[in-house]
């Protein structure tokens, strides 16, 4: 269970090129979509549902939650996840992977989110746990806390890259084809802080020079529009934004990449940042540019906002 910052969270809008259910997903994606529900603590409770970000109804149990991170098409079980997997072995867990027990004592699945330690000794885990816990966010536990349970691999999740290359001042958008976007409530109401507004600017274009598109999305911030609840101007500092953009043909992701802005960025002030990414092909069609946007408030390594997903582009040309 979450304590800390109360945070008024803006309305989350769908994408314009969403990725159809049960396709590849990104480990990055499948983590912000379960730190969603982590953020709320949606409640346990094997006869209910909530909505993911899009607004697509889960489950709301272990298994049903490992259902909506994946962005699968229906709210599977302990018995049916297997399905969609594959085994692996415990010291090649990576982000979004998942540890799954069914026997006739125990039927549960957990998330696995990272490693938090360099030995890999110790991680991080997320699940739908019961009806006394609710979401909980297990930190810096051992693999063995959870005996009999077998790591397995969603058969469609794919690594996202970071490079801090990728983070550029704003890239022109001459000759692309772009959207522009924001949450449904555009200014995020950050208590005792000073609230923030954004919006964010979706391209994509073809580029003889590098044999194939560019995409990218250009994340702005600025001081919020609306009236802010916060006095205390000493406190104007946040951790800023995981900018994560994406390549899509036919509305499958080819490539994405993430970019961390964080440093520079403070709430009194205005700017922005572009996270970029290209691909090599021909040039042809259905082409877009998609991405999302996740939020670190106060430094504690947890994401709120997760995700907001930014409208993606017209098909370039």
């Amino acid at each position: 269970m979450l304590v800390g910052t109360v945070l008024v969270a803006p309305a989350l809008s769908a994408p314009a090129h969403a990725e159809g259910l049960s396709n590849p997903i990104s480990r990055g994606e499948v983590i912000a979509r379960a730190h969603y529900w982590l953020s709320v603590n949606v409640p346990y409770d094997q006869g209910a549902n909530y909505p993911d970000p899009e607004g697509r109804n889960y489950r709301t149990d272990c298994s049903g939650f490992v259902s909506m991170a994946w962005h699968l098409d229906q709210s599977r079980t302990t018995a049916t996840l297997d399905d969609v997997s594959t085994p692996i072995s415990a010291s090649s867990l990576k982000p979004g992977d998942i540890l799954l027990r069914r026997d006739s004592s125990v039927q549960h699945v957990v998330i696995f989110e990272k490693w938090a330690n360099d030995a890999h000794t110790l991680a991080n885990f997320i699940a739908e746990a019961n009806t006394a816990d609710d979401m909980n966010y297990y930190q810096g536990v051992p693999v063995s806390t959870w005996p009999g349970y077998t790591p397995r691999r969603y058969n469609k999740i794919f690594d996202d890259t970071y490079d801090a290359a990728n983070e550029t001042i704003p890239i022109a958008t001459t000759g692309a084809q772009c959207t522009t976007s924001q949450p449904a409530d555009a200014t995020i109401d950050l208590d005792q802080r000073r609230d923030v507004y954004i919006q964010a600017t979706t391209c994509i274009r073809y580029e003889t020079a590098i044999g194939g598109y560019r995409a990218w999305v250009t994340l702005h911030w600025e001081p919020g529009r609306d009236s802010d609840d916060s006095s205390d101007t000493t406190l104007k500092r946040f951790d800023g934004f995981l900018v994560h953009t994406q390549v899509q043909h036919d509305q499958l992701t080819q490539r994405e990449v993430h970019c961390y802005l964080d440093n520079n960025i403070n709430a009194s002030y205005t700017g922005s940042v572009s996270c970029q990414t290209t691909i090599t092909t021909a040039k042809g069609e259905q082409w877009t540019a998609d991405g999302f946007v996740n939020w670190n408030e106060d430094g504690d390594g947890l994401y709120w906002l997760n995700p907001w997903y930014v409208d993606g582009t017209p098909a370039a040309s």
